[in-house]
């Protein structure tokens, strides 16, 4: 299950890279297969209510994230859906380090609970 759970992450990881061309932030959409609405099968995606900023952004020594909730989680991924980085956020701003990764592209999840979330793409230059 768990090896299922990564391949998605990874898969969901590339087709964000392939889509943001230009490093735009683009919003996932993904089928969870693990329960039905009345509809057919659930979708989870992206809460746009869920709204933070990150900054700066490409970078090279840390980056911001505004707007975040105590308690919520900072995972960060690499381009293979590795998880590099796992916080807990604190109330209003978190501060992440990333001086220690190489350069590239790396793919912020921030999650408030399992269906609540949103997703953005951070470049270290």
């Amino acid at each position: 299950m768990n090896t299922i759970i990564r391949l998605l992450i990874l898969l969901l990881l590339c087709i964000t890279h392939i889509q943001a061309g230009n490093n735009k932030s683009q919003a996932l959409t993904f089928e969870d297969k693990s329960k039905n609405t009345k509809e057919g099968k659930g979708l989870i995606k992206p809460d746009s209510a869920v709204n933070i900023k990150v900054y700066p952004n490409p970078t090279s020594e840390y980056i911001k994230v505004e707007g975040t909730t105590e308690g919520a989680e900072l995972l960060l991924y690499n381009n293979k859906g590795e998880l590099l980085i796992s916080k807990k956020a604190l109330p209003h701003s978190t501060q992440i380090k990333i001086s220690d990764l190489g350069k590239g592209t790396y793919y912020l999840r921030y999650r408030l609970n399992t269906n609540r979330f949103t997703d953005k793409t951070i470049v270290v230059s």
